[in-house]
């Protein structure tokens, strides 16, 4: 199937978007990633550096992502090698092989969780 990408773009991706909340602000400091709107592109490169930061290979990200050629999955796309990605939790998540990629990519969601309460508190409703 084939998307007509410019359609698709007013049709649903700015609506997504803008319901989201993901339009940017302009009155955040310039260093603060809100500042400027998300766009298709950076869904990709958070898909890719999830899989790589879960502990799944950039090959794994490159084949998802529909690369014929993993060096433009690492210059574009797998973005998990910050300093963060490195912390305790992280680790423990890459080092477990026996887990499933899905289950390590859960587990990985829990540390993040974890390590930033303040702006994932509100992502989910409570249970009724």
């Amino acid at each position: 199937m084939i998307i007509d990408h410019s359609d698709w773009m007013k049709r649903v991706w700015r609506r997504a978007r803008e319901a989201a909340g993901l339009v940017g602000d302009l009155t955040l400091p310039p260093l603060d990633p809100r500042r400027r709107a998300i766009h298709v592109k950076d869904l990709r490169a958070y898909a890719a550096s999830v899989i790589v930061d879960s502990g799944g290979t950039v090959y794994d990200a490159a084949q998802l992502l529909r690369h014929s050629d993993i060096t433009t999955t690492n210059k574009y796309y797998a973005r998990a090698q910050d300093e963060r990605s490195q912390d305790a939790a992280r680790a423990r998540l890459r080092l477990d092989p026996g887990l499933p990629l899905d289950q390590r990519i859960d587990a990985l969601w829990e540390a993040w969780v974890a390590s930033y309460p303040m702006l994932t508190k509100n992502l989910f409703a409570p249970d009724a």
